[in-house]
């Protein structure tokens, strides 16, 4: 009788152990204030935070913001302001995999691609984020940035071990 419990605890906490293993989480965080040329503004972009852990290490994170052409941010695309505006729903995503992650950031831009968003390099912005202190104190320095253009501003992600999420 001992040893069947013994095994019945066994598969019961090996069970919850793995569910506990995997986890995804959602947050919001903010850039404030931003410069450009010879303006100055104190307004914030906001960002859905979407992050896959295993265990207590992040593994992959994509944020995303809205970005319409009345917020003072936009400015910030600079040469890329005409892709942008030819968008139904123009959105900036940071895009990061860990090292040792077996999903990459091309696997996630790719699951990103399959739900008909086009992706598009915006340099001159990703040239002034980088520089806003504001993503150093997110450690998000490492995060691929990218513009997405869709018609719905959402779309699906699929990381094996984890449920499919639509991120919008």
């Amino acid at each position: 009788m001992r040893y069947f419990l013994f095994i019945l605890i066994m598969i019961l906490s090996s069970c919850s152990i793995y569910k506990t293993r995997s986890a995804f989480t959602t947050e919001k965080l903010s850039i404030k204030g931003g410069v450009y040329e010879d303006e100055t503004w104190d307004t914030s972009l906001y960002f859905k935070r979407y992050s896959w852990y295993i265990d207590a290490t992040l593994k992959n994170e994509i944020l995303i913001a809205d970005l319409d052409n009345q917020s003072e941010f936009f400015k910030w695309l600079g040469n890329d302001t005409v892709k942008a505006q030819s968008c139904k729903k123009f959105q900036i995503a940071l895009v990061y995999s860990d090292a040792n992650a077996e999903q990459s950031n091309p696997y996630l831009i790719d699951q990103i691609r399959k739900s008909h968003v086009e992706v598009l390099e915006i340099l001159d912005f990703k040239k002034e984020l980088k520089s806003h202190q504001n993503l150093k104190d997110w450690y998000l320095s490492r995060h691929k940035i990218l513009g997405l253009c869709s018609d719905s501003g959402s779309f699906t992600v699929s990381i094996p071990s984890f449920m499919t999420q639509t991120l919008q």
